[in-house]
């Protein structure tokens, strides 16, 4: 932090930061980390948040709506705001992932803004857009070319998750894992044995066809053919109306309407008591923009053991035989067979439960993740100043 500005003190000023990103709602893995950086203190840098308050709810994620173009002059003009009241010099901003729409909402953001910072840090909370770049038309190519180009500094969740920020040649990279906050310092709940009651299995993430959510309703429906005593609970926002219809269509012919349960989003001592419930974390997701997986996290931090998809950086969360089980995606007779692998032995379900609260406290506390981000902010501050003497 050598490089830092002296104050008429002496002491390091603080490195003052435009935070551009979303906080709940909607909720979703990339909102409540933004909101988890932006309650942290620090000491080396000072964040001045720009929402992007462009959805309210799931369904409106990725689609054009009139609200949003009005919304764009105002993200745009806060960030004008703060360059000049507080003389920021850092832009940090999470681009979208393989989509259209909220690709041109970057667009419209990035081009008139970061020409006035002398650093931009890119945080890919979702994956896939350097991939997905090339494949726009010609001259929204051209834009997204010009707005994207060589951040100072590019952050990703994990090595599993799409390299963007090498597709976009950025000068450095950091890789940081997600951490959150211990919600249950006490320890995990003692949960009752499975004799004489059905085992529980959770889903939490958005319900959409990417997450694995209808192939863990065929799988509910397989292991209650083979005799296993299961319910599935899913706790969500439904992308859309027309998939919320559809995946009741599904229960109901299924025959699983007493035995799987949509409950919305739940927060606060509801969606405490919802993972204080559970007995088996299942998340088979196969999602485009997926990077890490912030709810597995969070059931590791319950004492779940995970039955998830080798998909991304959920590989770097589940480690097959210590903390769960890692499925090829879109395969719901591997999630039913790793399930009912878990409920046939009580004693491991209940040591691998364990070993994921043992790695969270390791690796994924939200005191790390803050500390890492900070440190990744402060040096790509620095390499800009040292390029610019």
């Amino acid at each position: 932090m050598h490089n830092q500005k002296l104050g008429l003190n002496g002491a390091l000023r603080p490195i003052e930061v435009v935070f551009v990103g979303q906080i709940p709602p909607p909720y979703h893995g990339q909102a409540v980390m933004m909101a988890a950086l932006l309650e942290g203190t620090y000491c080396a840098i000072r964040l001045h948040h720009v929402p992007l308050a462009f959805s309210r709810v799931m369904s409106e994620v990725g689609r054009l709506r009139l609200s949003k173009l009005v919304h764009l002059p105002f993200v745009v003009g806060r960030i004008w705001q703060i360059r000049v009241r507080y003389g920021a010099q850092v832009l940090y901003y999470p681009p979208a992932g393989p989509h259209i729409v909220p690709i041109m909402r970057d667009i419209g953001v990035l081009l008139p803004t970061r020409p006035l910072f002398r650093t931009t840090v890119f945080h890919f909370h979702a994956g896939g857009l350097g991939a997905f770049l090339p494949h726009l038309p010609a001259p929204l190519r051209l834009l997204a070319h010009v707005a994207y180009w060589q951040p100072d500094l590019a952050i990703r969740n994990s090595t599993a998750a799409p390299d963007d920020g090498a597709a976009l040649g950025a000068r450095t990279e950091a890789v940081i894992p997600y951490g959150i906050d211990d919600a249950i310092p006490e320890g995990p709940p003692q949960r009752p044995p499975l004799e004489g009651r059905p085992a529980r299995l959770l889903f939490i993430g958005a319900l959409r066809p990417t997450k694995g959510v209808l192939v863990l309703v065929e799988a509910v429906r397989q292991l209650l053919r083979a005799g296993y005593d299961v319910t599935a609970d899913l706790v969500g926002s439904p992308i859309s109306p027309a998939f919320e219809a559809r995946l009741r269509e599904v229960i109901v012919a299924s025959g699983l309407s007493e035995r799987v349960q949509l409950h919305g989003v739940l927060t606060g001592p509801a969606k405490d008591a919802a993972y204080r419930a559970a007995d088996i974390f299942c998340f088979p997701t196969f999602y485009e923009a997926e990077t890490l997986g912030v709810v597995v996290i969070e059931a590791m931090q319950y004492g779940l053991p995970v039955v998830a998809t080798r998909w991304r950086g959920v590989v770097d969360l589940v480690k097959p035989g210590d903390n769960g089980l890692l499925i090829p995606p879109c395969d719901p007779h591997a999630l039913a067979s790793a399930i009912a692998e878990l409920l046939d032995d009580p004693e491991e379900l209940q040591r691998m439960g364990a070993a994921g609260r043992a790695i969270y406290l390791e690796r994924f506390t939200l005191d790390r993740y803050r500390a890492n981000v900070e440190a990744a902010l402060v040096s790509a501050w620095n390499l800009a100043q040292t390029a610019t003497r």
